[in-house]
């Protein structure tokens, strides 16, 4: 049997599910977040509005035995349905895609409170990327994910 490449956690959120897109499609809002604290802040662009669009943020990343590095990833969007979903694929900037994906389905509970799931899926991620970056999949841990969506939870209904 082989490895699973996603994994998906999911939380209830206490706001409709027009809110919740309206924070995940606008990345001056993805610092607040981010449950890792590694993304600093969005460098260019607009709200997400079609996929194809491209969105840069300033990240910092600390790896044991290694002093905090900034670095840019540009994010591609690649999947956009108003109030459904929204998903993105990570690279370096003025790259392509690593090969992972970050993923938000948004389920509408009742009118005023939204099912989110969350999948981060590295299927495509090539094996010689994990290496060089000396990451292990998934590269966050479900806990930080987890906070992620504590605080997007509590960002949505202030």
């Amino acid at each position: 049997m082989s490895e699973p490449t996603t994994e998906t956690i999911t939380l209830d959120v206490d706001a409709p599910a027009q809110r919740v897109y309206a924070l995940l499609t606008d990345p001056t809002q993805h610092p607040s977040v981010d449950g890792s604290r590694m993304v600093r802040e969005r460098l260019d662009g607009e709200r997400l509005t079609q996929v194809g669009q491209v969105f840069s943020m300033q990240m910092r990343r600390r790896l044991p035995g290694r002093d905090a590095e900034d670095y840019v990833m540009d994010n591609h969007v690649v999947a956009l349905v108003p109030d459904r979903v929204v998903a993105w694929r990570p690279g370096p900037q003025g790259g392509r895609p690593i090969g992972w994906e970050w993923r938000y389905e948004l389920d509408p509970i009742d009118e005023h409170r939204t099912r989110v799931r969350q999948t981060f899926d590295w299927t495509d991620v090539p094996e010689h990327v994990v290496r060089d970056l000396g990451i292990s999949m998934p590269a966050l841990p479900t806990q930080v994910r987890e906070e992620s969506l504590r605080r997007l939870a509590a960002a949505v209904t202030r």
